[in-house]
């Protein structure tokens, strides 16, 4: 089995477990760091690595959530599925919990059937990363430009926020002229990323055409698609529409000519500087939000699919600071093994002995064809690198020292 597939069986087996129950208890410091436990030795056994491999290393990997962070997203999760039935918003209520999804500062109410029938809403894809995901947004981008690149029917839609609690909307065509805009007061980005759409479809409802209307929220879109919106949006629709109206979601900030348009004028009505980092999609879905957190922390990079079992267990030994090396071994049996360097005498560090010593065979010196540079900042480079060609000379570089060396040598291993 691959580490994918190790990674689902501890999500079926120990995470579903974990997060049945446990989010809706009162657990102390200590209760939550044995399930810290628990969670990290799972992973372990799966990733192939010893029980003692440092939690620093292994949140690294960005493999896995804390128990802290599971419980919010289950919580989360409860929440926005409540609020989303009439019999669920009473138990909200009940409970003393306002009765709306964590995203949204009110309640929502259903839109009208003669409304919601003339609005198709495609479905949000999965795993649009800004950073992790960058070739799927770009794919994705590339297919709406084919699509709707020379519709005249197209309407690009966005919102900006100018003060804590009013935002900016606008509307864009194909050739990049401002349809309309508006001034929204909330403080919540997602209603005024409605609004915009809902401002887009009443236009195309004046001007008598149908119309494909494209955003780069995903979470509005989701509203349309369930049919409940804020009341603000639900009365500039108006009680009914007569031409029909597709909704697509396209990644912001990816390159699409007519959304960028749509959020320059948002941010010049605003008078602000266009700012990327305060422009990115914010996750709101648990799973985006759990996702976001291992690839925040994330460090070192994942094996390519096309290595072998052994060979992605090595990797993330070395990327754990666990592969056998001297100085471990010598902690484990002091009498088997020396702490010091055989060619120099230095600390037998995993790093020491796979890069850094200046005095290591000549075999040991070159790394893909060109001199190895003796640096930790060149040694954690090659760790986080994805490409499966640096990943195999890493592991046949660290494999040779370690034989070299003598970690290697018949005897017992950690």
């Amino acid at each position: 089995m691959k580490e994918k597939d190790t990674l689902r069986l501890v999500q079926a087996l120990v995470l579903s477990r974990v997060t049945y129950g446990l989010p809706y208890h009162s657990l102390d410091r200590s209760e939550e760091s044995q399930v810290d436990v628990l969670i990290r030795s799972a992973f372990k056994a799966a990733l192939g690595l010893p029980i003692s491999t440092p939690t620093e290393r292994l949140l690294a990997l960005g493999v896995h959530n804390s128990y802290a962070e599971l419980s919010a997203a289950v919580l989360i999760s409860q929440r926005n599925r409540l609020s989303a039935t009439s019999a669920g918003r009473a138990i909200l209520t009940r409970t003393g919990i306002s009765p709306h999804p964590q995203h949204i500062d009110e309640e929502l109410a259903g839109m009208a059937h003669e409304v919601r029938r003339q609005i198709s809403v495609a479905p949000v894809p999965k795993n649009m990363h800004h950073d992790f995901h960058a070739a799927r947004r770009n794919a994705r981008v590339n297919w709406l430009r084919k699509q709707f690149g020379s519709a005249s029917n197209v309407a690009y839609v966005d919102a900006a926020s100018y003060d804590w609690q009013r935002h900016i909307v606008t509307v864009v065509d194909n050739s990049m002229t401002l349809l309309t805009s508006a001034s929204v007061r909330t403080t919540s980005a997602t209603k005024a990323e409605t609004m915009a759409i809902a401002l887009a479809v009443r236009f195309q409802e004046r001007r008598g055409e149908s119309s494909v209307i494209l955003s780069d929220s995903q979470e509005a879109c989701r509203l349309f698609l369930t049919g409940r919106l804020p009341a603000m949006a639900l009365r500039l629709l108006g009680p009914k529409l007569t031409h029909h109206h597709r909704l697509i979601w396209c990644p912001g900030h990816a390159g699409l000519e007519g959304n960028e348009r749509a959020d320059a004028l948002a941010r010049a009505f605003c008078n602000r500087a266009e700012n990327p980092s305060l422009s990115l999609t914010i996750p709101i879905l648990p799973r985006e939000i759990l996702a976001h957190q291992r690839f925040t922390r994330q460090k070192y990079g994942t094996p390519h699919r096309s290595l072998n079992g052994e060979e992605a267990t090595d990797l993330r030994k070395t990327q754990t600071d666990v592969f056998p090396h001297l100085l471990k071994l010598h902690a484990i049996h002091p009498t088997l093994y020396p702490a010091v360097c055989p060619w120099c005498g230095g600390r037998p560090t995993l790093y020491h002995i796979s890069w850094g010593c200046a005095r290591k065979p000549s075999d040991l010196a070159n790394f893909l064809g060109k001199p190895l540079t003796p640096s930790m900042e060149q040694w954690e480079a090659q760790l986080a690198s994805s490409d499966p060609g640096v990943q195999l000379a890493l592991l046949d570089q660290v494999r040779r020292a370690a034989k070299a060396s003598g970690a290697l040598d018949v005897g017992p291993q950690p």
